[in-house]
């Protein structure tokens, strides 16, 4: 039996024993000091409906925090959802911001053009007229290369280059070869004296040399 019909059977036993109590003897109340129709019931009547109207409100209650809770739960999972759908943009967002920084700071590839303006600025410099003769094919070395320690390796060097013909000159001739394993011995002499010389005599005597292993590769 649910609780609905237990509470109106005990209201229908309420009503029988007032009946009962009302024809048997007249009861007499008498007054008690303190007290109030406010929070007491004055008959087992006014009693069990009061249990009834608390029990409804109660009830009523009841499904109101529930309907609230389910509510608060919706609103909280509303939210859930809303802040997983930011961070997936926020996420995606970022990745297409690095992507784009990345694509217009990214260092490009050097076109034709830039790969031979880089080589014809890295490519060794030919000796002035200053340094070299092309007609008696004689060389003027700095006076760093002139003292006796290089004396053997520049003898060597000067007599290939005046001996250089049409049909001996060039990349790969033998006399460029020679000549060029010549220079690779005057540069390692020289790094050995490096303490010697100053930066700038040891950059410009180190400048000579690579240009003249460069004059040596050109065709007569």
């Amino acid at each position: 039996m649910s609780v609905y019909w237990k509470l109106t059977a005990a209201f229908l036993l309420g009503l029988l024993l007032c009946e009962f109590v009302t024809a048997s003897d007249p009861v007499v109340y008498r007054p008690i000091y303190g007290w109030n129709f406010l929070t007491h019931s004055s008959t087992p009547i006014e009693s069990v409906l009061r249990g009834q109207a608390a029990w409804l409100e109660s009830a009523g209650q009841a499904s109101y925090y529930d309907s609230m809770a389910a509510l608060n739960y919706q609103q909280a999972y509303k939210q859930s959802l809303e802040n997983r759908l930011l961070q997936t943009e926020v996420y995606y967002t970022r990745k297409e911001m690095a992507k784009e920084y990345q694509q217009r700071y990214a260092e490009k590839p050097p076109t034709m053009e830039d790969v031979k303006r880089i080589a014809k600025v890295a490519a060794p410099q030919r000796l002035t007229p200053q340094q070299f003769d092309t007609r008696s094919g004689r060389l003027n070395w700095p006076h760093v290369l002139r003292e006796a320690r290089y004396d053997a390796v520049r003898h060597k060097i000067d007599s290939l280059m005046v001996s250089r013909s049409a049909e001996d000159s060039g990349d790969g001739s033998p006399s460029h070869t020679k000549i060029r394993q010549f220079v690779e011995v005057m540069k390692m002499l020289l790094k050995e004296n490096m303490d010697r010389v100053t930066p700038q005599q040891y950059a410009n005597a180190k400048a000579f040399l690579v240009s003249l292993e460069f004059e040596a590769r050109q065709q007569l």
